[in-house]
């Protein structure tokens, strides 16, 4: 009976090496993702911090990188958490903060794509409950895709609307879609 419990422990602890093996596998791409754009930005705003011409737009910019440095070191903070199984972080925060937080990042990419941003549902200033840094990165990501999709010069819609109990966030582009065949 101990040979065959060590024998269970061992092929027990085989497979949930081989789940986190998986898991992080189909994760690594995820988080390269998330990296790479904010990285992006750091490198684009450094980059024009050589043409400013005046002293607020080097301010703005230091700012910029340093506010994305921040957010990358709460992102990484959180996958840690994530892969350490801890709860989400939950506090009152503002939609349209998130929402701003998350696009702020993306300022260059959209400038260069020349995106009008719509903002819906802004003026509410609507309260959640969430892990802010999570769901900064998860917005983060979606508008990074619709700004990727999106066609030069066109809009890209940023909406909050109240539902009976929750707040839904959309993020409208106007590509062409994913095509659906085979």
């Amino acid at each position: 009976i101990n040979t065959m419990s060590a024998d269970l422990a061992s092929s027990k602890d085989a497979l949930v090496e081989s789940e986190k093996q998986a898991a992080f596998s189909k994760l690594a791409p995820v988080v390269a993702h998330n990296i790479r754009n904010p990285l992006a930005s750091i490198r684009a705003t450094a980059q024009l911090i050589s043409d400013t011409e005046s002293k607020t737009e080097l301010i703005e910019s230091r700012q910029l990188i340093i506010d994305t440095i921040d957010r990358l070191n709460r992102w990484v903070n959180a996958l840690v958490s994530y892969l350490h199984l801890l709860k989400p972080n939950l506090e009152t925060v503002k939609a349209n903060d998130l929402f701003s937080a998350a696009a702020g990042l993306l300022k260059n990419k959209i400038n260069e794509k020349d995106l009008e941003v719509i903002k819906i549902g802004w003026e509410y200033n609507y309260q959640i409950q969430a892990d802010p840094n999570l769901m900064e990165q998860a917005l983060h990501g979606l508008i990074s895709n619709a700004v990727d999709a999106s066609p030069k010069s066109s809009q890209l819609e940023l909406k909050l609307e109240k539902q009976e109990e929750y707040i839904e966030f959309s993020i409208i582009d106007y590509g062409s879609g994913i095509s659906f065949k085979p």
